[in-house]
């Protein structure tokens, strides 16, 4: 009896450490396979993401890129720029200063080859076996520009000049000023600038037309502020008069205003 009590006893200790042991055993194979997938779906779900938010980023640029209008870069004309002016300008002041005389023929023909190329008339077109004057530059005001290539130009100057000779009776000097709107080819190669052509007498209207109606409107504007004005001096005699006046001394107030 004994016997069996204790070999009862052994059986329970025994199922009692079996269990325990059962609990703390270290994770199955299944386990471990589990957790694996569980990481490498995880990394391929940020891949994922990662990746799409750059393409995503780069498509955006892409199109505001497309939808950003393009900077039209223009080629200007070189023969119209201020440099070109000022050399047409200079070319004036030369043209229209002149002494009559052999030396001074030759004095404008040197000067003028700084600007006009070397197949020109060394006088550009001047005739100074014809010429009574002695010429004197003043100044030369841009009017216009107008261009005729990409690399050529008409600059319009309104040039003022004097011309002076002694009298025909040598009783003293003989001076008159004389107004011309006058055009100057210009022509660039990129780099200089010369001028291509005789300069030509033109007419350009300087003033600005107005638009038809402007002077009516304006009278008109002009006629209501006078009639606005005699209202208002109007006014505070009538109110005044209405309140303290008999009714002759407001006819009287009306009739005069």
């Amino acid at each position: 009896m004994v016997q069996k009590v204790k070999q009862w006893f052994a059986k329970t200790f025994e199922s009692k450490q079996g269990k325990a042991r059962k609990a703390t055993k270290i994770p199955s194979y299944k386990g471990r396979l589990i957790g694996k997938w569980a990481f490498w779906l995880l990394f391929c779900w940020m891949l994922i993401v990662s990746i799409t938010t750059v393409i995503k980023g780069k498509g955006d640029i892409q199109a505001k890129a497309s939808t950003t209008p393009k900077e039209v870069t223009q080629k200007q004309n070189l023969a119209s720029r201020p440099e070109a002016i000022e050399f047409a300008r200079g070319f004036v002041k030369e043209y229209f200063t002149w002494q009559r005389g052999d030396e001074g023929k030759k004095k404008r023909s040197e000067r003028l080859q700084l600007y006009v190329p070397k197949t020109f008339d060394p006088q550009v077109g001047l005739d100074f076996a014809s010429i009574q004057w002695d010429s004197h530059f003043l100044y030369a005001t841009v009017l216009k520009v107008d261009e005729v290539t990409d690399k050529e130009a008409n600059i319009i100057f309104k040039v003022r000049y004097k011309l002076s000779r002694m009298k025909a009776d040598n009783s003293g000097p003989e001076d008159k000023e004389v107004i011309q709107q006058v055009s100057v080819p210009v022509q660039s190669d990129g780099k200089a600038f010369v001028i291509s052509g005789f300069p030509q007498i033109v007419k350009v209207n300087e003033k600005a037309e107005e638009p038809e109606g402007k002077e009516e409107k304006e009278r008109e504007e002009i006629h209501e502020m006078t009639v606005k004005e005699d209202i208002r001096e109007f006014l505070p005699t009538f109110f005044k008069s209405y309140t303290t006046a008999t009714q002759k001394e407001l006819a009287y107030v009306l009739a005069n205003t």
